[in-house]
């Protein structure tokens, strides 16, 4: 349920967008959706990374299985999605600043996946790992490359 809402999101972001950016349209919802984006992950990424389901979350104690580093780092890379999707959605919205938290996320994207690519073996399930680094990598490439699209720009007209 919750992975679909995700994907719902994301396909609205991307529309939206879109329609922004090819009709001159300056739709409040491409604000909205981004809002409810980086809501989203900073919330449910815990449920998400994890392969938990809120109900079940709710009904059992099932945080009790976890350690205390699995949920701390759960909650990091929360917080580390939330500030990309905030990025993306400045960067969709052409604000200016959009290019320091494009910065700023590349740099938290790539300490996170080089950690979660050393440590998998020694701390983290296969599971966990693969969530992460699917999300991970989806999120490096999307800013990366607005990243460079951004620095193309200023090349090209510097003022």
């Amino acid at each position: 349920m919750i992975k679909h809402f995700e994907k719902t999101l994301w396909l609205l972001f991307i529309l939206f967008t879109f329609l922004t950016y090819v009709y001159n349209i300056n739709f409040l919802l491409l604000p909205v959706t981004g809002i409810l984006l980086c809501a989203f992950y900073l919330i449910f990424s815990f449920f998400l990374i994890n392969r938990l389901n809120t109900i079940r979350f709710i009904k059992k104690n099932t945080i009790k299985e976890f350690s205390s580093q699995r949920i701390g780092f759960s909650i990091l890379v929360s917080f580390l999605f939330s500030f990309c999707c905030f990025a993306i959605t400045f960067k969709a919205m052409d604000l200016p600043g959009s290019i320091f938290l494009l910065f700023f996320s590349l740099i938290g994207l790539i300490i996170f996946l080089f950690l979660v690519l050393n440590s998998r073996k020694k701390l983290y399930k296969k599971s966990i790992y693969n969530e992460i680094s699917y999300r991970g990598f989806y999120f490096l490439f999307i800013t990366l490359t607005l990243f460079i699209v951004n620095i193309v720009q200023l090349i090209n007209n510097p003022f």
